[in-house]
């Protein structure tokens, strides 16, 4: 349902666990989901031990007669595509052979190939290979003029998720920028988790990690990256829009408004990146009934508020989802219920995104202190009081220990860490009255 309430009718699941497959089964029975294409586990040159639950979303496998059992085994389930994660530290060249079996039996089968390939080298034995699928750009360096032009030559599509690592290296250095938009569509839990680094003890925290927080280093954009995307693009290499969803910092759904952001810094019109969205994102899923407005199509579309052209952000203004021909209201998909507001502005305050935490507050506020002390009204004044401390309070972080949903109540307690001019934790209880989707009465019940 974030997808659709995001304004994303199709996902490409570009590998992972079995019960994908389960995912996509279930998404094929409600109109309440987007349309699933996926992929079964990875085809890898590294093992991933600890992430293997009995249903691992990553194989390493070593000798090409491995790699096609596998493939056979993916094929027979019912994948829509095949998975290689080309991951080497050597030269591409040792694991090739790999590479090329997989491609080959899988393309005995019908069955595309998707391949993750960061490296110039690596991408480009990928497609030499006959890879159809780039899931993530070139970032090591730029691309040269024979590897743009291998990819036209083989009609490889090209997917940038320009945000996946950018969205690591602000989450270990707790330096989290999400978009308004994540934190008011993302899963609110998961958000909450990203924060967590703070509050860890140290035996907890891997010892790079916690350096990164202690430098708080800023976390620029992939430039190369951009830089790369801008140049396959204008020469015509096909790019669909996507952003490897599910890895740390990146959520479900809403993430995509900020990979349109890069697109757009990339140099990309509005117009490219909602082709790389619809036709782009079709092509991807091979689905030639996708994509378009059209006599034919499946009603597959967006009906926004505001002119995308103009601010390729506009298409977070969506007025109605439509879904096979099933119109959708927003908040029927994902309901502002008092928690989802509620963590919204909590995560919100913890990411010291001013704009997302007071957007949880209505225009006429009122906070008391228990019982009927008005102590502050007005979204305004919200604005101008909290406003500059997320904004300057570097380590400013509020963990909840519980929150209790009453109708459209809410109680939580909090701890806050490492507010201005205070040496020790804040500990205190409010109650939050939810109406229409905001916030418009606060009590602090209890503090200290």
């Amino acid at each position: 349902r974030r997808y659709l309430r995001s304004g994303i009718t199709g996902v490409v699941d570009v590998g992972g666990p079995m019960w994908n497959l389960d995912v996509r089964a279930r998404a094929d029975t409600t109109a309440m989901a987007p349309t699933v294409v996926t992929a079964g586990p990875l085809i890898s040159s590294v093992e991933r031990p600890r992430l293997d639950e009995g249903d691992p979303p990553i194989l390493q496998i070593t000798t090409p007669e491995a790699a096609r059992t596998e493939v056979r085994r993916q094929v027979e389930a019912g994948v829509d595509l095949v998975k290689i994660w080309y991951i080497v530290r050597d030269s591409p060249a040792n694991y090739r052979p790999v590479v090329e079996a997989t491609i080959d039996e899988a393309h005995d089968a019908g069955t595309r190939v998707a391949v993750h390939a960061t490296e110039l080298e690596t991408a480009r034995a990928a497609v030499e290979a006959g890879a159809d699928i780039l899931v993530h750009s070139v970032f090591n360096k730029p691309v040269d003029e024979a590897f743009v032009r291998l990819l036209n030559e083989n009609d490889v599509q090209y997917v940038p998720t320009l945000m996946v690592q950018e969205r690591y290296g602000q989450t270990f250095a707790q330096q989290l920028d999400l978009t308004v938009a994540e934190h008011r569509l993302g899963q609110k839990d998961v958000i909450g988790s990203l924060t967590d680094l703070r509050t860890l003890p140290d035996s907890l925290v891997p010892r790079g990690i916690r350096q990164q927080i202690d430098r708080a280093p800023a976390v620029p954009s992939d430039t190369t990256a951009m830089r790369n995307l801008k140049r396959l693009h204008e020469a015509g290499v096909s790019v669909a829009a996507g952003t490897d969803a599910g890895n740390i910092g990146t959520p479900h759904g809403p993430s995509l408004f900020r990979e349109f952001q890069l697109m757009r810094e990339a140099g990309l019109t509005p117009r490219e990146i909602l082709a790389t969205a619809t036709a782009g994102g079709a092509t991807l899923m091979q689905r030639e009934d996708l994509g378009e407005v059209a006599p034919g199509f499946q009603a597959d579309l967006v009906v926004l508020n505001d002119n995308p052209l103009a601010d390729i952000m506009h298409t977070t203004n969506i007025h109605r989802v439509v879904k096979e021909g099933r119109i959708l209201r927003p908040n029927d998909l994902v309901p502002r219920t008092p928690e989802e507001v509620v963590l919204q502005a909590h995560n919100a305050y913890n990411t010291h995104n001013a704009e997302a935490f007071i957007g949880a507050f209505a225009e006429d506020l009122e906070v008391y202190e228990h019982p009927n002390t008005l102590v502050m009204t007005g979204r305004d004044t919200i604005a101008a009081q909290y406003g500059p401390m997320l904004r300057q309070a570097t380590d400013l972080h509020s963990a909840f220990h519980y929150q209790t949903t009453i109708g459209n109540k809410v109680v939580a307690h909090e701890t806050i860490h490492g507010l201005p001019g205070r040496d020790a934790p804040l500990s205190q209880v409010f109650l939050y009255r939810v109406t229409d989707g905001v916030i418009d009465r606060a009590w602090l019940v209890q503090d200290e």
